[in-house]
């Protein structure tokens, strides 16, 4: 994401690639008790570049299939917080599962999903169709700027 960008342009952006990718979204609860209790959920979705399955970690509650923009703008999130960790337990630790404790018991299905997200954002990319993040942690954190906008 560019600093220098306007909420305005990243509105128009994340437009785009709707409209570019037809996007469209449904929701699933993780099926994990421990997922659950990280506000974890499957995000799904349907585009003209195939479909696709994530965990995305939505401790705002911004995972709804009416809000495409919104959603669009989570997977965004989700793709930088990978790359940005690298690996499963730095990006597991930056969602709050940081202690032995917590990581144990929700080490194999967190691992599945970083493998099966990581496809999913592969394939993506190969055909071209790489999804920005253009809301930074603030935005979401404060419920301002673009993240505001989104969910207005």
């Amino acid at each position: 994401m560019s600093a220098h960008e306007s909420i305005e342009t990243r509105y128009e952006r994340l437009q785009a690639l709707q409209a570019r990718m037809g996007l469209t979204f449904s929701v699933r609860a993780p099926g994990h008790a421990g997922l659950s209790a990280l506000s974890a959920c499957y995000l799904s979705f349907d585009s003209m570049a195939g479909a696709g399955l994530v965990l995305v970690f939505d401790e705002y509650g911004d995972a709804r299939p009416e809000r495409s923009l919104l959603c669009a703008a989570l997977l965004g999130r989700i793709h930088a917080d990978m790359e940005h960790t690298g690996n499963v337990r730095s990006w597991a630790a930056s969602e709050g599962v940081n202690d032995d404790e917590t990581w144990l018991p929700l080490s194999g299905v967190l691992t599945r999903a970083w493998v099966a997200n990581s496809e999913v954002f592969n394939r993506l990319n190969q055909v071209g169709c790489t999804i920005p993040d253009l809301v930074s942690p603030e935005e979401w954190q404060l419920g301002s700027g673009l993240a505001a906008l989104l969910r207005a």
